[in-house]
Order: structure tokens, then sequence, then C-alpha cells
């Protein structure tokens, strides 16, 4: 949320901002979108898109690790995302451009293959396990730029998220309370 809340002010006073990623939670960090919650509905709002967006790994590397796999869950949703788009164009004629998703599809091919050797190897401790670690926050970081600019560049959160974020914000709403969907 206050990332959200930083680049909608940013954005009402036509002011620059710097986004700092603590954690690798979300996508949201080089998106110009705001998610915030109005008249106790979640809502997506213009917002200032960052002058200069830091990630550091030792930071996101500390981070609490349910957060980071939040944000794997998060960059997962492109995928389902891209299938709301496809079906929608489908049955509904919406435009649909496979630019965004093209250009990140291979990282995320990348990812899912290097979580699974993460969680692999994190069941011994082996040298591999930090090399595992480096490629997997390195290709997760690669995923949420990405996924954050196609947001930007399409002027809509719809080609990084659909339909599981409309049940995620359902829930959220109802119960008064953000949920994170980890195992």
């Amino acid at each position: 949320p206050i990332n959200d809340i930083t680049k909608y002010v940013a954005y009402k006073l036509n002011i620059p901002y710097i986004s700092i990623a603590s954690a690798l939670s979300m996508n949201g960090y080089t998106s110009s979108n705001a998610s915030l919650i109005y008249k106790k509905l979640k809502q997506s709002f213009s917002g200032r898109l960052a002058s200069i967006v830091v990630f550091d790994y030792i930071v996101l590397k500390d981070a609490p690790f349910y957060l980071t796999k939040s944000g794997f869950l998060d960059t997962l949703a492109i995928i389902t995302a891209n299938f709301d788009i496809v079906i929608s164009n489908l049955f509904t004629n919406t435009t649909y451009n496979t630019k965004y998703y093209l250009d990140i599809k291979l990282f995320l091919n990348n990812l899912i293959n290097e979580f699974y050797d993460l969680y692999i190897s994190t069941k011994k401790a082996t040298k591999k396990n930090n090399k595992s670690q480096d490629k997997f926050f390195e290709t997760l970081v690669k995923c949420i730029i990405l996924g954050g600019f196609a947001m930007s560049l399409s002027g809509s959160s719809f080609v990084a998220s659909g339909s599981e974020h409309i049940l995620s914000h359902l829930m959220e709403m109802k119960n008064n309370k953000v949920f994170l969907f980890v195992t």
C-alpha cells in the first residue's frame, strides 16, 4: 500500500518519486497503476511511474520468504491473466496485444524452473542453494520489472492480473484483511 499511496500522491502533485523495493512481494514497483481502497472497495487509480526503482539484493534476500513467494505467485498471475484476455477476446472482441505476454514469457518459464530448483535445493544445505537462490531472485526481479512496465505501457493492470486478483480482492474486502496465498 505504501508504494501505491506514494505513486498516487506523486501523480496528484505532479512530482517525481523513487520506489525502493523492500520485498519481492508484487509487481507494482514499476507500474503507474495505484491500487487503493476507496469507499471500502479496492480500485485502480492513475499513479506516477517511479523515476527510479531500487532493487537491493541484500535487502530483498533478508525479507521474509513468504513475501517472496507472494511475489512469485503474483508474477505467475500473468499467465492466468493472459488466458483471461484470450477468452475475453474470443467472446467479446476485447483488444488483445500479445506483445506484453511474449516479452515476459521466457522469463516466466525460467522463473518456474528456478523456483523448482530452489525448492528442491533448499532440502539440502549445499553451495547449489546459494547459486539457485541468486538465479531465482535475479529472474524474479526481471519478471516483476517487466510485469509492472507491461501494466504501465498497456494502461491497465489486466495484462498482469485477472480473475484470480478479483477473487483475492473480494475476499480481502469481505473479511477486511489481506490474504496471502502461500504454501
